[in-house]
C-alpha cells in the first residue's frame, strides 16, 4: 500500500510538472511578444536587469531582426555573454588559464 501511495505521489507531482512547465512556457511566449513591441533601448534595459537564462529565451523567440536590434543595445559584456550561450558556447575557464602560452 505504501509503494502504491508512492508511485500514486510521483505520477502526481509529474503532472503537475508538466504543468507548471506549460505555464512557463506559455509566460515566456508571452513575454517575447511584450519585450518584441518594445523600443529596442527599453527591451534591452530590462534584458539586463532580469535573469540570464530568462533573458536568452526571450531574445532567443524574438525575430532575428528585433533580437539584433535589443542585443546591440546592450551592454557589450551582457551582449557577448547572450551570443555566445545562443551560440552553444560555454566558457571554461580552465582552458582559459591552463591553455598553452598563458
Amino acid at each position: 500500500k505504501d509503494l502504491d501511495k508512492i508511485e500514486k505521489s510521483i505520477s502526481e507531482s509529474k503532472e503537475q510538472m508538466g504543468i507548471q512547465d506549460e505555464r512557463t512556457k506559455k509566460n515566456v511566449e508571452a513575454l517575447i511578444k511584450v519585450y518584441s513591441s518594445m523600443k529596442p533601448e527599453e527591451a534591452a534595459n530590462l534584458v539586463e536587469a532580469i535573469d540570464e537564462g530568462l533573458a536568452l529565451q526571450i531574445i532567443s523567440g524574438m525575430k532575428s531582426k528585433i533580437a539584433g536590434q535589443v542585443l546591440s543595445n546592450l551592454d557589450v559584456k551582457v551582449a557577448k555573454r547572450i551570443s555566445e550561450n545562443l551560440a552553444g558556447k560555454r566558457d571554461k575557464p580552465s582552458e582559459k588559464t591552463n591553455s598553452p602560452g598563458n
